[in-house]
């Protein structure tokens, strides 16, 4: 199932190169989005096999820390994003973790098949041409290659009057609420879905669990945080794993 609310949005690059100046250093968030944050984005570099040492893309990579993340698990990292400003911040970053690019999603400028391993975390629900971009992906993709994908699961998109255009707008500028019906949409795009996961229960972040909980194995954390997802169907993401037939 797709809910879309693109009509509402008059220019996404341009509101998304806007907000690319307001996104935070990981450094400065608070203690529980800090926490919460850090275990959905060790669930990617898990999943996505980082330590395995793969090229890998990290695509739409925001403040570079997911980027930083992969790096340091040994992958050898390219990261881009749409907006120049926000990728001269995540470089100025994390200036070793990455080469890093600016680039549209629609449009990468690599050769095809140049990557063992891409990740889209927090992308889709942006773009207008969900399938444009997924090509692009299988494209750039080695056979037996992976691609993580991680989205909103479920999210009520509320509008708000925008900072920049002063027009009705989605917040954060996403276009798009999914559901399991995008596993449907990766598999027509050539991408076929290995593993599929909830994350980051609304319930326990409410009571500052991520926080917590923040010294805990990671195997510990994702074994409650998978038993509440279960029981309340009240995931904040979803986390898919898809690969590229041989």
């Amino acid at each position: 199932m797709l809910r879309t609310k693109a009509s509402l949005l008059k220019d996404y690059r341009e509101h998304y190169r806007a907000d690319a100046e307001l996104i935070e250093d990981p450094a400065a968030l608070a203690p529980v989005r800090f926490a919460s944050e850090s275990r959905r984005l060790e669930s990617v570099v898990r999943m996505v096999g980082a330590d395995a040492g793969p090229a890998l893309l990290d695509i739409g990579c925001g403040s570079g820390w997911l980027a930083r993340q992969c790096s340091q698990r040994g992958a050898r990292v390219t990261a881009s994003d749409l907006a120049p400003r926000g990728v001269a911040g995540a470089r100025s970053r994390f200036p070793d973790a990455a080469s890093f690019i600016v680039a549209d999603a629609y449009h990468m400028p690599m050769r095809s098949e140049s990557f063992d391993a891409i990740i889209l975390s927090e992308v889709l629900e942006h773009l207008e041409e969900v399938e444009s971009a997924l090509s692009e992906v299988r494209r750039l993709l080695r056979p037996g290659g992976r691609a993580v994908v991680t989205v909103p699961f479920r999210e009520t998109i509320v509008n708000h009057l925008c900072i920049h255009c002063n027009h009705n707008t989605p917040a954060n500028a996403h276009i798009h609420s999914f559901d399991e019906g995008l596993l449907k949409r990766l598999e027509e795009s050539g991408l076929s879905v290995r593993a599929t996961r909830l994350l980051n229960n609304k319930l326990l972040e409410l009571i500052g669990f991520p926080h917590r909980s923040r010294h805990w194995p990671y195997w510990c954390w994702q074994g409650l945080d998978w038993l509440c997802n279960r029981l309340s169907g009240k995931a904040a993401f979803l986390l898919i794993l898809t690969e590229k037939a041989g």
